[in-house]
């Protein structure tokens, strides 16, 4: 039961805290922070089965057990820095079209494309 509980509250913190982080919505927020805390609290009170993983040496078990704590708790962070900088790589592109990039695209130079390239006669 423990299990069941521990994956699907997993599930729903994931789903709120990516939903809190690219909507910035204070709804989704507090909501992934709650089925993060369920995450948490089944996770300490399960530590048992922690550590049988452990033992018997079931690594993917247990890396997908953490991933399902630690994901949520990447994106909540995320959701709250600010916006200028949160590309998941660290890039600043903002993403805005301006118009110094509108007339670089216009006046670029012609392509001459060759349609009839790697067809075989």
């Amino acid at each position: 039961m423990d299990v069941v509980a521990y994956f699907l509250s997993g599930f729903l913190a994931i789903l709120f805290s990516v939903l809190a982080w690219r909507l910035r919505s204070n709804v989704f927020f507090i909501l992934g922070v709650i089925c993060t805390s369920i995450v948490l609290l089944i996770a300490i009170f399960s530590f048992k089965y922690i550590g049988r993983m452990l033992k018997n040496q079931d690594f993917f078990y247990l890396l997908f057990f953490a991933s399902l704590l630690g994901l949520p708790v990447f994106f909540l962070i995320k959701s709250k820095l600010p916006t200028e900088n949160n590309s998941l790589d660290g890039s600043s592109a903002s993403g805005a079209v301006t118009p110094e990039y509108l007339d670089e695209i216009i006046n670029a130079p012609d392509e001459e494309i060759d349609f009839e390239d790697g067809l075989n006669n």
